[in-house]
């Protein structure tokens, strides 16, 4: 079963295979060397934790990438931790191995109910920092360290992620993080954290924790009858193989308890403060299946789903090793990362798309493409440097999102036309689609209208530290490559605040689906009493416009043809 991993793999940092004749020889030596250049690389990304075969708890740490029996890499995906206890009901006899597969197993009936619960918690011990940048090459450090010295005296420069191999071709997803000196004081790293973003309130900085000693508890299940009770150390891995189990009370992003239905391998385990968390191991072609109904309209056009699979599919295998350090999992099932919701949100048109391009990943030359998706574009895509200040790459552009590849609007004036009047905005893939095509509700971002007053933009200012009594004027000042606003300036009794950035501007506004918007001012003798907001779309835009897709679809265009004007200049490779 794909699930289910092999010990042998677990242990290497390559998946290479056995070949035959001396091609393949060479290749194997290659992986050698490689692995042996790797080991340098992972002493920073495994942080400095000595794992051997032997302690499965060890290697839930590990971020190198694992395959399942038929090739395909497995992630392990969070499903929940801070938990106090865990309530399952498989739908079928399962195995509980007690230290991870191949070292003694139980076999325990299904339809019943089991409880996990936690003993003498000893939380983890970490080391702290704050993510002031982080680039895909270490030299763009360098660059953004003169941005923050007048107020960061040390930085430290690290390597996230991972190489790995597959089909003959090396890949390097390494990520390299520009951090302020490291400590052991936690409450200290967040006062840093809180200082910086004081200073700097249009960055988007983050709190990096490093594993020092692992978190520790005793683990036990229980079935409600009482004639069964298994207790073990820091672990508890199950087996459900492809019948499914029914996780209960599993908190979503906004903390809603929900039930969530998985299969295959399910891990407890202790989160960083020693709570239960939960973990699937699962190969990527499975997890995808909770992944791309909650991305993106379970009812989209095939061609449409099938370019979500894609994408999401090579997101995934990009983020592995660079994201979640310090915790005993991969990726998390929040937007950070991707939105999965398990096997419950499967469709049987989700799963024909991710079967019909199983295995099939886009690349720029020989990269992985950063699969950046958003849900309507608003009708002209964005560049990654406009709305995070990464480096920007050639497969992401600023264009109109029509077959023409128009230049995009940047003037207030070309702004407004492109926003409220046809044809130019009606011959966007994503507008509104004409009579007779299916309405899915997104296409409604197409156009929005937003009024906040200046009462409001008061108190949102105090929040930041600065109090106008009277607000004069507030002006957009700059607008990236596909006219979005990246800042604007608010004055008033004499003082000056600025936004940037593409984010931090739709938030301090209450939240605007898009920066892609012109404004209307209404001024009294007290100054600006009101500021209304015409735009269009709803997310960052950059990358694959999931509405647009759709639209395309609709057309009759292809996967690959969607894949292509979203990404443009890139290929599809099947790696398994």
């Amino acid at each position: 079963m794909d699930t289910k991993l092999n010990n042998d793999k677990r242990k290497a940092v390559f998946n290479c295979r056995c070949f035959k004749g001396i091609r393949d020889i060479i290749f194997i030596l290659f992986c050698m060397i490689v692995s042996v250049l790797f080991v340098d690389v992972q002493a920073a990304v495994a942080q400095q934790q000595e794992l051997t075969s032997a302690d499965d708890h060890a290697l839930l740490y590990a971020k190198q990438m694992q395959f399942a029996s038929d090739g395909s890499p497995v992630v392990r995906m969070r499903i929940g931790d801070g938990l106090t206890t865990l309530t399952m009901t498989p739908e079928h006899d399962f195995i509980v191995y007690p230290n991870g597969p191949g070292r003694g197993f139980v076999t325990l009936p299904g339809k019943e109910t089991y409880t996990v619960t936690a003993q003498s918690p000893q939380a983890g011990e970490y080391r702290y920092a704050v993510i002031l940048y982080r680039a895909r090459h270490q030299e763009d450090l360098s660059i953004a360290a003169t941005r923050f010295q007048s107020e960061v005296s040390e930085t430290e420069k690290i390597a996230l992620g991972s190489i790995f191999a597959l089909k003959g071709k090396v890949f390097d997803n390494r990520e390299h993080l520009l951090l302020t000196s490291k400590t052991d004081d936690r409450h200290r790293a967040i006062q840093t954290l809180e200082r910086l973003k004081a200073i700097y309130p249009d960055e988007d900085f983050e709190l990096y924790d490093e594993l020092q000693a692992y978190p520790k508890l005793i683990i036990r299940l229980s079935n409600q009858k009482g004639d069964v009770t298994i207790t073990n150390a820091n672990l508890l891995w199950f087996d459900f193989e492809a019948h499914g189990v029914t996780v209960h009370s599993i908190p979503d992003e906004q903390g809603v308890l929900r039930t969530m239905k998985l299969n295959g391998n399910l891990i407890v385990t202790p989160d960083s403060q020693a709570h239960l968390a939960l973990v699937q191991a699962a190969s990527v072609e499975t997890v995808l299946r909770g992944i791309v109904p909650a991305e993106i309209f379970p009812t989209a056009p095939q061609a449409a789903l099938e370019a979500q699979a894609i994408a999401a599919r090579t997101t995934l295998i990009s983020q592995v090793g660079s994201r979640h350090q310090a915790d005993p999992y991969h990726l998390c099932n929040k937007q950070h990362c991707q939105v999965y919701q398990g096997l419950g949100a499967a469709t049987r048109a989700t799963d024909k798309a991710i079967e019909a391009t199983r295995g099939r990943v886009l690349f720029s030359g020989d990269s992985l493409v950063r699969a950046y998706y958003s849900a309507h574009c608003g009708g002209s895509s964005a560049t990654a440097n406009e709305t995070w200040g990464l480096p920007d790459q050639s497969y992401l552009q600023a264009k109109t999102d029509d077959a023409d590849h128009e230049p995009s609007p940047q003037t207030d004036a070309e702004m407004r036309r492109f926003i409220a009047e046809p044809p130019s905005h009606s011959d966007a893939f994503c507008a509104k689609p004409s009579s007779g095509e299916k309405q899915f509700s997104s296409f409604k971002h197409a156009h929005w209208d937003v009024t906040v007053t200046s009462e409001e933009i008061k108190k949102r200012l105090k929040a930041q530290g600065v109090t106008m009594h009277r607000i004069e004027n507030i002006e957009i000042l700059k607008r990236g490559p596909s006219g979005r606003v990246t800042q604007m300036r608010i004055t008033g009794d004499g003082k000056v605040y600025l936004i940037e950035r593409e984010l931090p501007i739709r938030r301090f506004f209450g939240g605007l689906k898009s920066a892609f918007f012109v404004m209307d001012m209404t001024k009294t003798k007290q100054g600006v009493s009101s500021l209304t907001f015409h735009g269009a779309g709803f997310g960052h835009g950059v990358g694959l416009c999931q509405t647009g897709a759709i639209g395309m679809a609709q057309q009759n265009y292809t996967s690959e043809q969607i894949l292509e004007h979203y990404y443009p200049s890139t290929h599809i490779e099947k790696l398994w």
